[in-house]
């Protein structure tokens, strides 16, 4: 475990999650599986995307969809605000910081 997931993991409610493009999953943590109510297990073997975002509220899909295929073409700090729909029935709220990294194949 990498110092940062290290230290993440202990603050209540704050996680960690990578998109693989080429795979088209993300892979997270045990805090943002909680969050989203998927198996952590899963999480940490990776989920499609769609699965991922299943639970987005539909308000809030056109702007989050926007805003990571903007990231997709361009590289720097990301940040996505958005309320899921989580499986015990409650609405969370999810602030999301990141950055866009690209390899040399771009």
């Amino acid at each position: 475990m990498d110092f940062a997931r290290l230290a993440l993991s202990a603050v209540i409610g704050v996680g960690v999650w990578t998109y693989d493009v080429a795979s088209d999953r993300f892979f997270c943590d045990e805090a943002v599986s909680e969050l989203y109510g998927i198996d952590a297990a899963e999480g940490l073997a990776g989920i499609s995307r769609s699965g991922f975002l299943a639970n987005v509220h539909e308000d809030n899909r056109p702007a989050l969809s926007a805003t990571m295929a903007g990231e997709l073409v361009h590289s720097g700090d990301l940040e996505l605000e958005y309320r899921i729909y989580h499986p015990d029935g409650s609405i969370r709220w999810v602030l999301s910081r990141g950055h866009t990294y690209f390899d040399e194949s771009g």
